[in-house]
């Protein structure tokens, strides 16, 4: 975001850089406990638009995982897009594991992501140049909670996403297939990239932090 300033002309010392925060006091308690007697799954979300990549998730989920396998993916969210990413499921052979769970508010939406195994932000820019700007702030609340993420490489995803956390093209279905193939059933990296995205997440993105940042923008500009 702070490159596409500079390239509309903006001065490079004027272009501040303040990591949006999480809303913790909304999130309060929630915390990352996938369960251990199901299925295992994989979470992706938003308002069902293009530029959310979802029919990526839907399609790398089918490549990745045949009917017989125990997975599932949860889709949260609703949108224009809603009735083809239904379409484009059942097309694929998976309509009875990619599940819709509909909007939800605001602390509902982040427990289901919370009770995932891995959540998945396969953003790009759409055909008609929308695109995420920067980084959705779900990404960082699902890291404050610890929810493990695999992300693509549109915008400022990556910048946001904890170190260890894994990364795809975002229009490679085939790179996106391979990697929820490696997370599946690997506990002990789970455990490490879900330990990697609290820390992250919490020292960069608290309320606080925020607040201190902005006042030092605020400072540098006054002199």
């Amino acid at each position: 975001m702070a490159a596409r300033l500079v390239a509309l002309g903006a001065s490079p010392e004027q272009v501040y850089v303040v990591p949006l925060a999480a809303d913790a006091a909304s999130l309060g308690d929630l915390s990352w406990t996938p369960p251990d007697d199901r299925a295992f799954r994989f979470v992706a979300g938003g308002r069902f638009t293009e530029k959310k990549g979802l029919d990526t998730a839907i399609r790398a989920f089918a490549r990745a995982f045949g009917p017989r396998d125990n997975v599932e993916l949860l889709l949260v969210g609703a949108g224009p897009d809603g009735t083809a990413l239904r379409r484009l499921a059942g097309s694929l052979g998976v309509a009875e594991q990619v599940i819709f769970a509909g909007a939800l508010p605001h602390r509902q939406f982040i427990a289901r992501f919370a009770t995932a195994h891995v959540a998945l932000f396969p953003s790009r820019t759409a055909s008609d140049g929308d695109s995420e700007g920067g980084a959705p702030v779900t990404i960082i609340e699902t890291q404050w909670v610890g929810t493990p993420v695999i992300v693509s490489d549109h915008d400022d995803l990556s910048f946001v996403a904890a170190p260890g956390s894994l990364v795809a093209p975002a229009r490679d279905v085939g790179r996106w297939a391979e990697l929820m193939r490696t997370v599946a059933g690997e506990p002990t990296l789970l455990a490490e990239m879900s330990s990697a995205a609290r820390r992250h997440a919490r020292s960069r993105h608290s309320p606080e932090r925020n607040t201190r940042q902005r006042e030092d923008c605020y400072d540098s500009i006054r002199g």
